[in-house]
């Protein structure tokens, strides 16, 4: 039994039937006319004869068997054209968003399905030359301009395709579009490639846009220093977005967060900017306690407490903490004299008695003022080589939290007790070589982010541009992160880039502000594909954001998140698919099954011949039959010979597309 498609086709069953009529009449005619009629109908019968065969030839030769390459080129003036005539057409008047250009193509239709199976079964023709794949495929139909729409974008977008396919060319088609359409466009880059940052350079200059560039690896290329912290104020922010960069599994994860969190409150209290130099140099815990020390001053000063100071004095003397690192409580000591009422320069335990009893003689502001330095200075040169800070920090920070209980209790009006300041308190209780222990699985990554090249980059303490500016100027930002150089570098940068994409794209959701679309484009997603990439795709749509992904195949994504269900919860989000050629059997079919079905008939034919034993007899039988049976509209096997620049879409307004895109050229 042989079976073959039977694919039908509308076009030729028509012209078969007007041939089979002309062919009856003839024959009609041929008995019971005469010559003349006769001679007029053989006239008219050969006409509609070679009409059939020439129309029959010509749609097999040009949507079937044709296998000429319906790649093409288009200049960005070409490209512009082609957008304002389309969103002014008339059938486009009804869409209140722009329109974007998808490349030449057609609707792919159930008929265009059994001309598919068709060919399948006979064999595709393989392309000649250099390029891969079967040019077939596309020409089953006759190709127009294809378009979509901003709206329907806004669902996001996953491109799968095989290293060299297109992906990066369909980029530049899109990032241009997007930079006409005056988007603030992100393009996250990690294999860095130079066209096309090129293109998207000159789209935004030739419109007069501000362009900016990040790259971490030519550094030359970049055109400011870019804050990785972002817009973050919050310690807890920040602390949790440098501590995602940490294996997820890490058992001490929470510990670095409680360090990175302490740092970022030291640098507040003592006034200096926060970077990721900054926050490593300030993850110990003399940085702690010098923070926890400046704080309860300011404390004592904002309630007005004089016993307070006294007690810090008194504790400056007797851990001999030079007050020069401390200027407010010097110059407060300058103007009212010894608040400790210290009576001799040479006793620290008696300072601290009389601190704790709050009795002594009083003496001129300018004598005892003297005797305190005199008795620092003292002290300090007993013990040049020791650090004040040295020691057991435990037993010094719960004798300052016992001045700031006693703050508390002598001011019913003071304010509310604050969750900084403990928790500075608690992080300088630690053991030194615990805290060392806890805190040292972060001490990479921040080290990795602040190196001595990158850190005029990415530790700028003024001067730095965020996402924040980038959306607020509405200017293109492109960032090549050079995954083959650096792949570790590459997914901590992209991963920070996108949190600050995430947390900004909330606060532009929490406040309904309508700002401009943001166009967000990620290259070889699975490079960087974290859960801030997840809650853009998933939350994205309420602040105008639209995300267009670009990998190779779904095991990158389940290799990312650990399992085949992360995986496909993953690219459920994205309500626009779009496949060029694709090698992965399994890509293929989750990309296929997504797609409706359709029926395709088969014709089966059965020839069976019997010897009767009996008889001397041979009998034969044979038997045809048409099945239908169900099958994608478009098969796996046919992803596998798509051609460079080919593509098959699954787009939100519901059309599956059949197209090839074009080169954007310069002019």
């Amino acid at each position: 039994m042989t079976q073959s498609n039977l694919a039908k086709s509308d076009p030729k069953n028509i012209y078969l039937m007007v041939m089979s009529f002309n062919i009856c009449w003839f024959i009609v005619n041929f008995f019971f006319s005469d010559l003349f009629f006769m001679f007029l109908n053989g006239i008219f019968l050969c006409f509609t004869t070679i009409s059939c065969i020439v129309f029959l030839g010509f749609e097999e030769f040009y949507f079937s068997f044709r296998n000429i390459s319906s790649f093409f080129e288009i200049s960005v003036k070409k490209l512009q054209k082609k957008l304002n005539n389309e969103r002014f057409s008339f059938k486009n008047r009804k869409f209140s968003s722009d329109p974007v250009y998808l490349g030449a193509g057609y609707e792919f239709k159930p008929k265009h399905s059994r001309e598919l199976h068709s060919l399948l079964d006979l064999g595709l023709s393989g392309s000649n030359g250099p390029n891969q794949g079967s040019f077939q495929i596309h020409n089953l139909g006759k190709s127009k301009d294809i378009y979509t729409h901003v709206k329907d974008l806004e669902g996001h977008t996953l491109i799968f395709g095989t290293p060299g396919s297109g992906k990066t060319r369909f980029f530049d088609l899109l990032i241009s579009q997007a930079i006409y359409r005056n988007d603030v466009v992100v393009v996250i880059d990690p294999k860095g490639d130079t066209d096309l940052r090129e293109k998207a350079r000159r789209a935004a200059q030739s419109l007069g846009r501000r362009f900016e560039v990040l790259d971490t690896y030519t550094l030359e290329n970049n055109t400011s220093a870019f804050n990785l912290l972002g817009s973050s104020f919050k310690p807890t922010e920040i602390a949790d977005r440098l501590t995602s960069l940490l294996d997820s599994k890490s058992d001490f994860s929470n510990y670095a967060s409680e360090a990175i969190c302490a740092a970022v409150i030291s640098l507040n209290y003592m006034r200096k900017p926060v970077t990721i130099s900054s926050i490593k140099n300030a993850m110990t815990l003399k940085a702690y306690f010098q923070a926890f020390l400046t704080r309860l001053i300011s404390y004592a000063f904002e309630n007005n407490s004089k016993e307070a100071l006294d007690k810090l004095i008194a504790f400056f003397l007797k851990s001999r903490i030079p007050f020069s690192d401390f200027p407010k409580l010097e110059k407060y000591m300058a103007v009212t004299g010894n608040p400790a009422r210290t009576s001799d320069s040479d006793g620290s335990e008696n300072s601290e008695n009389s601190d704790e009893e709050g009795a002594s003689d009083e003496e001129s502001s300018g004598k005892t003022l003297k005797k305190v330095k005199k008795s620092t200075t003292r002290k300090a040169s007993s013990a040049s080589s020791s650090d004040p800070y040295s020691g057991t920090l435990k037993t010094k920070a719960r004798s300052l939290y016992q001045i700031y209980e006693f703050i508390r209790s002598q001011n019913r009006n003071s304010s509310p007790a604050e969750e900084e300041f403990e928790h500075l308190y608690s992080m300088c209780c630690k053991d030194e070589t615990y805290f060392i222990k806890v805190s040292s699985s972060v001490n990479p990554i921040m080290s990795s982010l602040s190196m001595s090249s990158l850190s005029s980059y990415f530790s700028k303490e003024s001067g730095a541009i965020s996402i924040r500016d980038i959306y607020m100027s509405n200017a293109v930002f492109y960032v090549s992160l050079n995954a083959l150089k650096n792949s570790l570098l590459c997914a901590y940068v992209g991963k920070l880039i996108l949190s600050d994409l995430c947390s900004f794209c909330g606060d532009i959701y929490a406040r309904n502000h309508l700002g401009p679309n943001i166009s967000i484009f990620v290259d070889e997603a699975a490079e960087v594909c974290n859960e801030y990439l997840v809650q853009l795709l998933n939350k994205g749509r309420g602040a105008r954001a639209s995300v267009t992904l670009a990998t190779q195949t779904l095991s990158d994504f389940k290799k990312k998140f650990g399992s085949e269900y992360a995986a496909t919860q993953f690219i459920g989000n994205c309500n626009n698919m779009i496949a060029l050629r694709i090698k992965d059997a399994d890509t293929a079919k989750a990309f296929t099954s997504t797609l409706p079905k359709t029926s395709v008939y088969r014709s089966s034919k059965a020839v069976a011949s019997r010897y009767d034993v009996y008889t001397r007899g041979i009998s034969e039988s044979c038997n045809y039959g048409v099945s239908a049976g169900e099958a994608p509209i478009f098969p796996d096997s046919a992803l596998m010979m798509l051609p460079n620049f080919e593509y098959v879409a699954k787009l939100n307004d519901g059309r599956f597309i059949k197209g090839v895109i074009p080169v954007v050229m310069a002019e």
